[in-house]
């Protein structure tokens, strides 16, 4: 048999080999080494033979020379050893051959050949069997495609089968280490049958580089040893391709992703760049190759987390400058308040009538911020004006109808005295001060309150101000005309001091005026009263 053996260098050398001098290595190798062909130590095999009945099982055994017949027999059947023309006759006479006891034995043929027995009970009832011996196959892996394969490669071979094998036989290619030693050989590659043929090889993966692997090939039926190298393989590490990177981030961010490990790239985006930016969830995939043209792959899971759902609101949108505290609903809880109010609250009364934003930005647990905003309005409140025109009341004086004293009209009055058809009683209120207040609530649903406050007295002459030495005007209210207790000079002003009327005597006409709150003064300025002016009666 012949071989095709390639001295190894030795450590240092290698060591001193650049990597273009390694790659003319690689080529001088490819081009001069064949793969020849392998020896084998045969290892022996034990096949079975058992009786059914008055019949061997099988009655026609195929072994190799070296392989050793196990008879395990029926207590009246043993297996004599005739010749061929005995055992065509269903005859007993021994050739000298194996005698088989009652029960069964154990027969190592020394010689190839056909071999014929009988059971000598029963040879007569055709109780026989073959068994044929033949010389023990060998196999040779006479081609490889790829002599400089990459740990990892897959590469293909041809195994040329002569001889005897079993059709349960399989084909076995050994690895050697890197010094070419069988010790550890690494199955690299099964073929089933008897008759050889094209064999798939894996490398393993993770192997060093070197230039003094080996192959080798073994059969299982018959088993056999392998005694010789094969050929000699120079086998390059892949590269250990890593992607580098956040896995994860938040919809609208991007992922940069860093290849590592080997001189070249090439991404599933098809992009050759050492970095790359992901904008969407999916599977990234890398390959890299070597200086020496091996190549590794990668691969990771990007995810992009959907942002929180984020809500902020409030009761209203519309606020009234003169309102408590609002506090705004913020979902999920635990985030962060910003804008005009970043404590959680709207406060109307600090801030004033106008336009304002609040802000509420929540982080969840995947580090995604999400935020939202809520627009409001803060509005003044129409304040109401309301004055009876008169501070002091007699306490058995009418009723005071409080329509004409407020506005605008449409509120509501509240206060001791006053009955549910919006008027003042003063015998109801009793001797004392009282606050009067009136509300009014305007378009925009803000409510206001303005207060007057007013004495109930007891006055014996019946009449409002009635004490003796002072001035005073009544009715008051008044609608058509006003009376004074004593004739003096009088000046009428409405409130924000315009100068209506003016007369001399005990009484002041007040057709033409409209009704509402006026200022009566004596002209030397002694004496004033606020009157209110009723709707005036034909």
């Amino acid at each position: 048999m012949c071989f095709i053996v390639f001295a190894k260098q030795s450590q240092n050398y290698r060591n001193l080999l650049s990597i273009k001098l390694k790659i003319m290595l690689r080529k001088l190798l490819y081009s001069a080494l064949v793969l020849c062909c392998l020896s084998f130590a045969a290892q022996a095999s034990i096949y079975p033979i058992t009786t059914v009945g008055f019949t061997y099982s099988p009655d026609t055994l195929h072994i190799a020379l070296g392989d050793t017949v196990q008879f395990t027999l029926g207590n009246n059947h043993n297996a004599l050893e005739v010749d061929q023309a005995t055992w065509s006759a269903n005859g007993t006479a021994s050739n000298g051959g194996f005698n088989i006891p009652f029960g069964g034995g154990q027969w190592v043929p020394t010689n190839t050949g056909t071999f014929y027995y009988v059971c000598t009970p029963h040879a007569s009832l055709g109780m026989k069997a073959v068994i044929v011996v033949h010389p023990p196959g060998s196999a040779q892996l006479v081609s490889v495609n790829n002599l400089q394969p990459c740990a990892g490669d897959t590469i293909l071979g041809i195994i040329n089968a002569v001889g005897f094998f079993h059709p349960t036989n399989q084909f076995q290619v050994l690895l050697s280490d890197a010094s070419g030693s069988f010790a550890n050989p690494s199955i690299v590659g099964t073929l089933n049958g008897s008759s050889g043929g094209v064999i798939q090889m894996v490398i393993p993966s993770g192997l060093p580089f070197g230039n003094g692997y080996m192959l080798a090939v073994q059969s299982t039926e018959p088993a056999t040893t392998p005694q010789n190298m094969g050929g000699v393989l120079i086998i390059s590490p892949a590269p250990q391709v890593q992607i580098l990177g956040n896995t994860t981030a938040c919809q609208g961010d991007t992922i940069s992703l860093t290849a590592s490990g080997a001189a070249t790239y090439t991404w599933s985006n098809g992009s050759n760049a050492p970095s790359i930016h992901v904008l969407q969830s999916g599977t990234i995939g890398l390959t890299g190759t070597s200086g020496l043209g091996c190549s590794g792959t990668d691969s990771i899971q990007i995810s992009f987390n959907p942002p929180p759902l984020v809500a902020l609101t409030a009761a209203d949108t519309l606020f009234c400058a003169n309102e408590a505290p609002i506090a705004l609903q913020a979902t999920p809880p635990g985030g962060n308040f910003g804008g005009d109010q970043i404590f959680g609250f709207i406060n109307p009364q600090n801030q004033g009538q106008g336009s304002f934003a609040a802000h509420y930005t929540f982080t969840d647990n995947n580090g995604c911020t999400a935020a939202d905003t809520f627009h409001y309005q803060v509005v003044n409140p129409t304040i109401p004006v309301f004055d009876l025109g008169v501070d002091t009341f007699c306490l058995f004086g009418f009723p005071i109808s409080l329509t004409n004293t407020a506005s605008p009209s449409g509120g509501s009055f509240q206060g001791a005295g006053i009955l549910t058809n919006n008027t003042f009683d003063p015998s109801n209120a009793g001797i004392g001060n009282w606050v009067l207040s009136y509300t009014y609530i305007d378009t925009n649903g803000c409510s206001a309150t303005t207060n007057d406050t007013i004495e109930v007295v007891n006055c014996p002459m019946g009449l409002q101000e009635n004490e003796t030495g002072k001035q005073y005007a009544f009715p008051n209210p008044a609608s058509n005309q006003v009376h004074f207790n004593q004739e003096a000079d009088w000046q009428l002003y409405t409130i924000s001091g315009k100068l209506v009327r003016e007369v001399q005597g005990s009484s002041m006409p007040l057709y033409g005026l409209a009704p509402g709150l006026y200022l009566l003064q004596s002209i030397n300025g002694q004496w004033r009263q606020k009157l209110t002016i009723a709707p005036q009666t034909p």
